[in-house]
């Protein structure tokens, strides 16, 4: 047939195997939810499917070359450990794969868009190599056992949140591609050791209470956003690049490991409390085109002693 209707194959538990022809179009909301299935293959024939994998208990792998994939498709899939994403994938929905066991995932470069939450709360995840244009909010939040997110070259936003209070990662590069960086991208990833920035922004609160970082590298960036790396309170140094041009408000408030500093001459704005509570702070060089520091910007660094 061409179309699979809502609830076609719910609730038949013992329904081990359903091989869909490259006839079908659409397979509708909980098409085949609640069934023995454990594993499918859906053909690039089929244009979009909804939340029609819902609640498969022994599901443990799918293949798949639809062009959209909808919804909470695979919700309630907790053996779901192994997906491929085919090149013929356009668009991931929001939660598609939110709590399943997933080891690992690509996306590839086909994918335009990955939704909010896609792949959080996946807690065997561990490594995610990223080509879609666009990441969405909270899409790879809450996966504690991620330690590789590969972001590659293809993207151009990643939205807030997105990889969010993952415990397991210890480092990330953000490339020159992206354009856009939401807020709290990489908040709340407490052992995030490093981290490397090509993008012309870091996004704001983007390492907010990142409380082991301890290496920044900042490459063509322009912006340091608000907040960026507030509460990084054992990152010791930081070099600001001859391409940035402006500090936001609290971008470093509260790292009180950092001990000296030196402001470019390429920097024309410091926000307020940009440095604030940075209390391990002694010295500081400011660069010629500041020509007001704005309230609290160095409020609370008590052992400053040396501005030049």
């Amino acid at each position: 047939s061409k179309y699979i209707g809502p609830f076609a194959f719910d609730g038949c538990i013992v329904l081990t195997s359903a091989t869909i022809n490259n006839t079908v179009k659409k397979i509708d909301d909980r098409a085949f939810s609640n069934t023995g299935l454990t594993s499918i293959t859906i053909p690039s024939s089929v244009d979009s499917f909804g939340n029609a994998f819902e609640y498969n208990h022994n599901l443990t792998s799918a293949n798949i070359s639809s062009k959209h994939i909808g919804s909470y498709a695979f919700f309630g899939c907790p053996v779901l450990t192994s997906v491929i994403i085919n090149k013929t994938v356009k668009k991931i929905d929001d939660v598609a794969f939110i709590n399943t066991h997933l080891t690992s995932i690509m996306i590839p470069s086909s994918v335009d868009s990955i939704g909010n939450g896609a792949f959080g709360n996946c807690y065997n995840l561990s490594s995610a190599t990223i080509y879609s244009k666009y990441i969405g909010p909270g899409a790879f939040s809450d996966c504690p056992v991620l330690t590789s997110a590969l972001i590659n070259n293809t993207v151009k936003k990643i939205d807030d949140d997105a990889f969010s209070n993952n415990e397991g990662l210890t480092s990330i590069t953000i490339p020159s591609s992206v354009d856009s960086i939401g807020s709290g991208v990489i908040e709340d990833c407490y052992n995030l050791s490093s981290a490397t920035i090509y993008s012309k922004t870091t996004g704001i609160s983007t390492f907010k209470y990142d409380f082991a970082l301890t290496s920044v590298k900042l490459n063509g960036v322009s912006l340091i956003a608000k907040g960026a790396f507030s509460y990084c309170d054992n990152l010791p140094s930081i070099t600001i690049p001859s391409t940035v041009t402006a500090i936001d408000s609290a971008a470093f408030v509260g790292c009180c490991s950092l001990s000296s500093l030196t402001i470019p001459s390429s920097v024309t704005s410091i926000g307020p409390e940009a440095f604030e509570r940075c209390s391990g702070l002694t010295s500081i060089t400011i660069g010629s085109k500041i020509k007001t520091i704005q309230e609290g910007t160095f409020g609370g660094c008590l052992g400053l002693t040396s501005i030049t």
